[in-house]
This record gives structure tokens, C-alpha cells and sequence, in this order.
């Protein structure tokens, strides 16, 4: 039915990194225009988002202005693609629909017509379903599981997983031999670094497959429920414990953070036939790991987290010879000075290059290379060259992952609605299944969510000004400065050091004999150079699924994302 009376509208558009639709705003803002020449409807304004995420309000002044705008009466139906371009928060999209309404404007979706309390709801439904119910009856199912003695997850290093029998691994011999040597060399005083040397000199493959880290053995952390590793796993004693800690989502921020779960919500279950460590070895250990805890956390501790103060090129350094990282072998605490070497040569694990450096030097270096490449025009522009032309095949890439990502996404959908529309009706599917294959179904799309967030990432491409060369060169410049003197302005040091590690990928240290001139080589972060966002590495979609709170069983997700390759 055509509007008569409500003759105004207004149309809202986002584009954003975590969008269901791989439509630009403008894309939005023409099917928009078009809807309302069919339905007899006069655009009065346009508002949009761009690159704008849907799960909270931040930063979303396009949204902010309509909200005036509506309050002010400018316009009485407000169209948009679909509701999820308001919002995907349930909270935040009924506070909108509730905000609108008492203003008297009707929203209008391009799929579904007229917006009612009945739409508002089932769209909140289903991401409500799954990070309270949903999750709920999956983690009793666990519980349940651990309660009988089984293991949940992947089995931890020492076991191997029987065919057939999900959740009740076997004792691997070999690697069982690997977990007691661990425990008793810690017992007996050497550190995580020295054992994993041992193990990395002897070939011996870690859990992973690759060289052996010291936090896989014991990881610290600021809180009980962020520390880890095999020290700290108390299956190596025939218990299985589950729900130590839970991952919170924060309202404020989006983001979720790990604490540690109730004493009475813990589950611990004897399970004898999974022991591999003794209980005298088990308690050498932990004496061991007491002890250094106490005086890790003592007065005088020496904080490795990173500080205002600390090197802009922390985590950056690399050797040439074998590619590993350079790290911190002695500081001077009276000259507030330190000397990097390569980590593999400092713990013996096999490479060549034992010369320490000068870290202040390898910086000041760094940053007159990084002075005299900005100073040629050259350079730059060969730079560019280069970056457009990977990014064009990039952006060929990810266009055609977009475009087939759209079209699974539709799919998805189409049938998370049908499941949906099943699960009101009722009828003579049980309650669990529908739950389950929504669960899987949600679990692909926030997949193919993070896909389309890299593709996003890819296709992006802003051009160098020269405005932003120049802040460049004046960072620089400051940095130099403050290499050379005292920190006059410590909170603007900072932010000049935080922006300019942006521009390095890595800088690798050449191996030289003692006494010669340091030479080093820079690996340029073209993407940041170039004002745009270095594509990150897609993850497994058993972490995407976590952070954004489905709860899935990892044998079914597995199930899933094997039926989807063989599309």
C-alpha cells in the first residue's frame, strides 16, 4: 500500500567492516531512493556511516544527526536496507524503534515493509538466543560431559585422541615421557626458557608441531584466570577441571575479557587413568613455581609489559641469520641503556649470530634511514607504485571472496528464518535439533562475517597525501630529538612512537663483526604508510565463534565448515 499522508522520508545507509550485505552506502542509498519512487514517498534527507560498526553507537554521527532530525520532526518514515543497519544490539535497536516511534516516524526495511515490535524482537532473537540460552544449554551438555570423566576440546598435550570415542583420549606413551621430563626439570630448578632449549636442541616438536615456547609451559598473567600452561593443567594429575575461568562481554567497550569463574561454579572430576604426573612431582613443581611467582609480583619487580618509556620498536627487531627475534640480553639500569641479541643464539637453540647490540643505537639508526627515506621523493613514489599494484590483485581477490561469501550469507540466512518460523510454530522436530543447527548456521555466519571483514580490509584504498608525508618527517624529526636529549613531553614522545612503528614491519639486524658499524634492513608496513588497514590473518572459526559469543560444539562446527568446501 502507498504512503498518502506520510510523504517524508528520510534514508539511512552504513557501510561497515562486520556488514551482512557487501553494499556500499551509496549502493543502500539508490536501492533506497528507488523503494520510495514505488511507494510514493519524497526524500527529504540522507544520512550514512561509513566504515562503521552496528554493534554500539560510537562514533556513529550519522546515525546521531537522524536521531535530531526525527526528534526535530523533520521527516515521518525513516527507510533503510534492513534493521541490522540500525543496529544489531537487541538493547540498542528496541531503544531506537521505542525513540522513533515516540517522535512519530515508521520505519520501513527495503525487505520486510513496516517495522513492528513483532520485527524488532525476532531480529534481536536469534544473537540473544545464542549468547544466553543457547549457550546455556550447551554448556550444561559439557558439564555434563566433564561430570562423566570425559575431556572437553582438543586433548592437551600428552594424549591422543581415539577414533569414535569423542571426548575420551588415550595416554600417548611418547609424549607422556616428554610431560614428566618438563615437570621434573622445572622441579629441579631450570626455567621454562631452558627447558624448551633442551627440547628445541633435541629436535623434540612441541604441542603445535613447530619449536617449543616458554609459555607454553608456564604463562603468567596479571590474574589467576589468564594464567596458564602445563604446569598449571592439573589433568597430568587425573583431574579434570572445567569452567575455571569465563569470558564476559563488556557493555562499554564490545570487548569481552577473561575473569576468573565462582569457586563454587568450578567442576573438578577425578579421573585416575589420565594420570601421568606423580603427586610428589606435581608438588615439587608448584613449590618451584610458588616461589617465583612470590618474588616475580615482590617490591623491586622488574615489569616486562610494555611502557611509555619502552622502545618504539619493541617486538620489531629481527636477526637476519635465522629470522627469529631479537630480545633483551642484559640491561644497565644506571644508564638506563640495554642490549638486544638474537633470541635463538641466546638460548642455544642453534643459530650463529651471538654479537649483543646497542638497542638505543639500533633505534637511532632506524630512525635516520626512516628520515632519509621520506626525504626522497623517489622513494616514495616507487613505494606507491608498488603498494597499488599488490593491492589491485588483493582487491581482485577479495571481491570475488565477497561476492561468493553474499551469496552463502543469503543462504544462511534464508534458512536461520526458516528454523526460526519452526521453532514458534512448533511441530515435530524437537526443540534441541532446531536449537543446534541454528547454533552451527550462526556459528558459519559470524565466519563469514570476519571473511567479509578482511575483504573489506583488501578493497579499501586511500591514496598517500602529501599531508600526511609531512607529519611523517615531523614525528621524525621529534623522535630524533628525543633520542638525542631528555624527554621534554613524555605523553606526545608516545604517541609519536606509537604512530611510527606503524610505519615497520620488522627491521633486521645484519650480522657484523665486533666493534664494526651496525647495518640493518627495514621491512616497510606499506598498508599504514599508505593511510590504509594492514589486512589481518583470517582465524578459526572456533575463535571467531568465541569472540562473538556462540557457543559451539566444536564437532559439529567442524561438520559445518567441511560441508561449506565442498559446496
Amino acid at each position: 500500500m502507498k504512503a498518502t499522508t506520510r510523504t517524508r522520508a528520510a534514508i539511512y545507509a552504513r557501510y561497515s567492516s562486520e556488514r551482512q550485505h557487501d553494499r556500499s552506502v551509496d549502493d543502500q542509498i539508490a536501492l533506497a531512493r528507488a523503494f520510495a519512487e514505488r511507494e510514493g514517498l519524497t526524500v527529504v534527507a540522507t544520512y550514512s556511516d561509513r566504515a562503521k560498526s552496528g554493534a554500539s553507537f560510537f562514533d556513529r554521527d550519522g546515525l546521531i544527526d537522524l536521531m535530531q532530525a526525527a526528534k526535530s520532526g523533520a521527516f515521518d518514515v525513516l527507510l533503510v536496507e534492513s534493521l541490522d543497519r540500525l543496529s544489531r544490539d537487541q538493547e540498542d535497536l528496541a531503544g531506537l524503534y521505542k525513540r522513533l516511534t515516540f517522535f512519530k516516524v515508521e520505519i520501513r526495511t527495503l525487505n520486510e515493509g513496516t517495522a513492528t515490535p513483532v520485527h524488532i524482537g525476532l531480529r534481536g532473537l536469534v544473537g540473544q538466543l545464542f549468547l544466553t540460552d543457547l549457550a546455556a544449554k550447551v554448556r550444561r551438555g559439557q558439564i555434563a560431559r566433564v561430570k562423566e570423566g570425559k575431556l572437553p576440546g582438543t586433548p592437551p598435550y600428552g594424549y591422543r585422541a581415539i577414533p569414535g570415542r569423542p571426548g575420551q583420549p588415550e595416554i600417548d606413551p611418547g609424549e607422556a615421557e616428554i610431560v614428566r621430563r618438563i615437570f621434573t626439570e622445572y622441579a629441579q630448578g631450570r626455567t621454562p626458557r631452558e627447558i624448551c632449549a633442551g627440547l628445541n636442541r633435541e629436535g623434540i616438536p612441541s604441542p603445535r608441531g613447530g619449536p617449543w615456547r616458554h609459555g607454553g609451559i608456564v604463562k603468567s598473567a596479571s590474574t589467576d584466570a589468564q594464567a596458564g600452561g602445563m604446569l598449571r593443567n592439573r589433568i597430568y594429575v587425573g583431574q579434570v577441571t572445567w569452567s575455571r575461568n569465563q569470558r564476559v562481554l563488556n557493555p562499554e567497550t564490545g570487548k569481552r575479557v577473561v575473569r576468573a569463574a565462582p569457586v563454587d561454579e568450578r567442576i573438578i572430576v577425578d579421573t585416575p587413568h589420565y594420570r601421568i604426573v606423580s603427586d610428589e612431582l606435581w608438588n615439587a613443581a608448584h613449590a618451584v613455581l610458588r616461589e617465583r611467582s612470590a618474588r616475580a609480583n615482590g617490591i623491586g619487580r622488574h615489569s616486562r609489559a610494555a611502557s611509555r618509556n619502552g622502545s618504539f620498536l619493541a617486538g620489531l627487531v629481527e636477526c637476519e641469520a635465522c629470522g627469529g627475534p631479537m630480545v633483551v640480553s642484559e640491561r644497565c639500569k644506571f644508564r638506563h641503556t640495554a642490549r638486544i641479541k638474537c633470541r635463538s643464539a641466546h638460548l642455544g637453540e642453534g643459530c650463529s649470530h651471538s654479537k649483543s647490540y646497542d638497542l638505543v643505537r639500533i633505534e637511532k639508526l632506524s630512525v635516520e634511514v626512516l628520515r632519509e627515506k621520506f626525504e626522497n621523493p623517489w622513494w616514495i613514489k616507487s613505494l606507491a607504485a608498488e603498494y597499488i599494484k599488490d593491492h589491485a590483485e588483493h582487491t581482485r581477490r577479495a571481491k570475488r571472496q565477497a561476492t561468493a561469501d553474499r551469496k552463502r550469507m543469503t543462504e544462511i540466512e534464508g534458512r536461520m528464518l526458516r528454523l526460526v518460523n519452526a521453532l514458534e510454530r512448533g511441530g515435530s522436530m524437537p526443540d534441541e535439533i532446531i536449537l543446534t543447527r541454528l547454533q552451527a548456521l550462526e556459528a558459519e555466519r559470524v565466519g563469514l562475517l570476519e571473511s567479509q571483514n578482511l575483504a573489506a580490509d583488501q578493497i579499501e584504498n586511500a591514496p598517500l597525501l602529501p599531508q600526511a608525508v609531512e607529519k611523517i618527517r615531523e614525528m621524525l624529526d621529534r623522535l630524533h630529538e628525543d633520542l638525542s636529549d631528555p624527554v621534554s613531553d613524555p605523553e606526545g614522545s608516545f604517541i609519536d612512537r606509537t604512530a611510527l612503528r606503524n610505519l615497520i614491519a620488522s627491521v633486521n639486524v645484519r650480522p657484523t663483526r665486533k666493534r664494526m658499524p651496525y647495518q640493518i634492513d627495514i621491512v616497510w608496513n606499506a598498508g599504514s604508510i599508505f593511510s590504509t588497514k594492514a589486512a589481518p590473518r583470517p582465524r578459526p572459526a572456533t575463535q571467531i565463534a568465541a569472540e562473538a559469543g556462540v557457543a559451539v560444539d566444536p564437532r559439529f562446527l567442524i561438520a559445518e565448515s567441511q560441508s561449506s568446501r565442498h559446496r
